[in-house]
């Protein structure tokens, strides 16, 4: 009785060790706003320095949408921009085709915050495109998580519009148009109220990036996180890696020992803004 309870006991410590060196699996589908200044290579950089048993993927492209993720074909690609096409009847897009390739563990979707901020195109767009992206995944127990991206870099105040064809529905509008935006905060307030409605729609988490940024805008005025075309810079790109670093391995993570090829002291500063 004793032999077969140490072999219970050596099966269930051995099932545990296999289950914590399991390897998970990560995708993220999105836009510039994801790979922009090498955000993917940094966050695989740090989840290497650490062995951390998880891999990365990454589907984005110039100017996608989530809805054009699953809507168009891509017929070509240049280093700034892409040609697409619909797809036909019994086509796949490159992102369909990844979604089906693996048992995701977690997927991070991106959405342009023009987007967000437009309630028509959130609603019609965005949150039914995420509903579609998690009926196509066959891992029951993926995590779905939506980063929250920063306020758009433009001078206020100012209004952002789409024409409403684009969203192929029946109406007498010419446009959708988000309410009028006089400064940053009410930017940031209202891409949250955008996030969180996305969130609660659609039952995904978020790692809401948008919060360091506009705290870095408040206490760091000089560091310079994104371009005048709002793609993150150099330190932009370190900073999301870090934040989705924590969000996948430590979240009460204070320091990582891994600098890229920033300086330590701006490493350090970047790492210090993200709690």
């Amino acid at each position: 009785m004793k032999l077969w309870w140490m072999f219970f006991l050596l099966c269930q410590t051995f099932d545990a060790y296999s289950q914590k060196a399991m390897k998970k699996n990560i995708l993220f589908i999105g836009n510039s706003l994801t790979y922009y200044a090498g955000m993917p290579d940094y966050l695989k950089a740090m989840l290497l320095a650490t062995n951390q048993p998880i891999e990365v993927a990454v589907s984005a492209y110039p100017g996608m949408s989530l809805e054009d993720h699953l809507r168009d074909i891509i017929e070509s690609r240049t280093q700034d921009g892409i040609n697409t096409r619909p797809k036909r009847p019994g086509e796949q897009t490159l992102t369909e085709t990844l979604l089906l390739s693996k048992q995701w563990d977690v997927i991070i979707l991106q959405e342009a915050p023009v987007r967000i901020l437009i309630p028509e195109v959130r609603k019609y767009s965005t949150q039914e495109s995420i509903r579609q992206i998690k009926q196509r995944v066959t891992n029951s127990h993926c995590q779905f998580i939506l980063f929250q991206t920063w306020a758009p870099s433009r001078t206020f105040p100012t209004q952002f519009c789409y024409p409403a064809l684009m969203l192929n529905r029946a109406t007498d509008k010419e446009s959708y148009c988000s309410v009028r935006v006089n400064n940053l905060d009410e930017a940031y307030n209202l891409l949250k109220i955008g996030y969180d409605s996305v969130r609660i729609s659609t039952q995904i988490s978020l790692v809401d990036i948008d919060r360091i940024y506009y705290k870095a805008l408040k206490e760091q005025p000089s560091l310079k996180l994104f371009d005048q075309d709002s793609h993150p810079t150099k330190l932009g790109a370190y900073l999301n890696a870090y934040l989705f670093y924590k969000f996948l391995v430590d979240r009460h993570l204070s320091s990582l020992a891994y600098y890229g090829d920033l300086g330590k002291e701006e490493a350090i500063l970047l790492q210090r803004l993200s709690d």
